[in-house]
């Protein structure tokens, strides 16, 4: 049996479906323990903002062994990277309190803005809302560490990607909502992120000086060869759903929102027919909750819509409005 199909009878639709319902049953088995559990989400502050830094974490954004098919990966990875420190970077967590990462991000959805990641599972990198963010919880852990704060919870991933914290045993794995990354220390801290060009920085602050403590485990781990869903071209894999091997297209995605007249006219006379155009809704929907600032009439290119959020848009907006009138009637 070769390498592809292994791979198909790994990712196989049942497989996938006793995968999926084990996952929710053990979300809903950690929802119900964090009823009890006293874990708080924390608020930015001041208070140690100019605190001397105890530990710092850097890693790499971009990681140099990535082949051109799955650089997307990485680019969506970065983007989930940028939304998830607006819920960390800044905040400041009281002397033994506890830090959870899940309860200080929340669950990763469309909706809040995170996009298609790098995800592994089973030893592939597959496309999953939100992917990459353990590039985060890694950075959280490696800097906890050196920084000497209690490590409450953290598992480790179960391959190791070339060039990652995993190859140094500083890892950790995070999974919506069972799988936790949680630490305090004796002292007030503070977390603060930077991404740069290139770079993830997560600092810790605080009052103490910093003292290295050593891991579990010091030896360097062996990263295991990875597949990926956008180089692998295995058409047989349930989890890639490909339907014919993918190749080097010159392909434009436009993200319609607010109708523009003029821009409508552009994209009529510059989409290709492979081009790949997002709006709102199909001008062969019904007009009732359709208007001019969402009625595109677009003609060439594979049109995509969003109808769910930009008909809760709708409604909101309405909502907002009739509210609006009350409130200056009063």
């Amino acid at each position: 049996m070769d390498t592809r199909e292994a791979l198909a009878l790994k990712h196989n639709f049942i497989r996938e479906s006793v995968f999926h319902l084990k996952s929710y049953l053990l979300i809903f088995k950690r929802s119900i323990s964090n009823l009890s559990d006293k874990t708080k989400k924390y608020t930015s502050g001041t208070k140690l903002t100019n605190a001397p830094i105890l530990s710092i974490s850097e890693s790499a954004l971009w990681n140099k062994d990535d082949n051109k098919d799955n650089w997307i990966l990485t680019a969506g990875k970065i983007e989930n990277l940028r939304i998830a420190s607006r819920n960390l970077h800044g905040i400041e967590v009281p002397a033994g309190k506890t830090f959870s990462f899940w309860k200080q991000v929340g669950k990763l959805t469309c909706k809040k803005g995170y996009v298609p990641g790098r995800e592994l599972r089973e030893g592939c990198i597959i496309p999953s809302i939100g992917g990459g963010i353990c590039q985060l919880s890694n950075a959280l852990y490696d800097a906890a560490c050196k920084a000497g704060f209690e490590i409450q919870e953290r598992h480790k991933h179960t391959k190791v990607i070339k060039g990652s914290l995993a190859e140094q045993n500083r890892d950790a794995t995070v999974k919506w909502n069972y799988i936790d990354l949680r630490f305090r220390a004796p002292i007030d801290f503070r977390i603060e992120i930077e991404l740069t060009t290139n770079k993830c920085i997560v600092r810790l602050k605080g009052i103490y000086e910093a003292k290295n403590v050593p891991l579990e485990s010091k030896e360097i781990v062996t990263p295991w060869p990875l597949n990926d869903c956008y180089s692998c071209y295995n058409t047989a894999c349930y989890i890639c759903n490909a339907k014919e091997k993918i190749q080097d297209k010159n392909i434009t995605t436009y993200i319609l929102d607010e109708h523009w007249k003029e821009y409508e006219n552009y994209v009529n006379n510059h989409a290709g027919k492979e081009d790949i155009i997002l709006i709102p809704f199909r001008s062969s929907q019904p007009t009732w909750y359709r208007n001019e600032q969402n009625a595109w009439n677009i003609t060439n290119g594979i049109i995509r819509t969003f109808s769910y959020a930009a008909f809760q848009r709708v409604i909101s907006f309405h909502c907002h409005k009739k509210k609006r009138m009350f409130f200056f009637a009063d």
